[in-house]
């Protein structure tokens, strides 16, 4: 038998052999929503929230918006099935992994191999993620496409850097690289000038509780066209009033 997990939803979701009909918008929300990014060391901000807010940026941004919000609202629902290791940890164990095969291999070639060979996280991320696209009929982006959207999402940790960090980085993240360029308050259609604005603004520099990140991440899902058919049930179990009208903030039908 291959190694599986049970769901919220209480299906058997087979992680060598996953396929489209183990994938339930439900279970996807409920996880994302329970996942502390930055492996829970900074003021506490979800992978749901993350995701809805890298989407409503990508809205705003007006090109492409549906498409962009659409794969920003999957990026990471591979990891309601895996969890996450996160950026530090998953490099460490894609060195060790080349460290370890070099001694049984020829180390030239070993050394030439990209990283992403010895990257097996990424790997069974990448397998998932293959079949959560299936599942909500949308096509995986390839570069430069699929560049677009790791952009937005190294832009959307920059901002939450500033907001959800609570302490200086006693060593530079992007040590090497050039630092993201953050998204800004009008990135989501927030500012200081008006009501509107202000309760963007804040809307995206607090925490969002768990229901309320749940609720958020289906009703994104919804008004993105995701939610046919007999998942469209998931949209009554989990979204209230509140994250209705917050949607309705961030992903306004008319640019702001």
């Amino acid at each position: 038998m291959n190694p599986w997990i049970q769901t919220q939803t209480g299906k058997a979701f087979d992680l060598a052999a996953p396929t489209p009909a183990m994938v339930d918008p439900l279970d996807i929300a409920v996880r994302l929503a329970r996942a502390n990014r930055f492996s829970g060391s900074t003021l506490r901000i979800s992978v749901a929230q993350h995701s809805v807010m890298a989407a409503a940026a990508a809205w705003h941004q007006g090109f492409e918006r549906e498409r962009r919000a659409r794969l920003l609202a999957l990026h990471d629902a591979a990891e309601a099935y895996i969890g996450d290791v996160f950026g530090p940890v998953r490099k460490l164990l894609t060195d060790m992994a080349r460290t370890l095969v070099t001694g049984y291999a020829d180390p030239r070639v070993v050394m030439n191999a990209p990283g992403s060979v010895f990257d097996l996280f990424g790997a069974l991320d990448s397998r998932i993620t293959d079949v959560i696209h299936v599942a909500f009929n949308i096509a995986r982006p390839t570069d430069p496409g699929a560049q677009v959207i790791r952009d937005y999402d190294q832009r959307q940790l920059a901002f939450e850097k500033i907001w959800f960090v609570q302490t200086p980085e006693p060593q530079p993240w992007w040590s090497g690289t050039t630092a993201p360029e953050p998204f800004t308050l009008d990135d989501y259609g927030g500012s200081l000038d008006d009501h509107r604005g202000l309760r963007v603004a804040k809307l995206v520099t607090e925490t969002w509780d768990e229901e309320m990140a749940a609720g958020m991440y289906i009703e994104l899902l919804h008004r993105l066209g995701l939610l046919d058919g007999p998942w469209a049930m998931a949209r009554a179990r989990l979204t209230g009033y509140k994250a209705i009208e917050a949607i309705d903030l961030l992903f306004p039908v008319e640019p702001v």
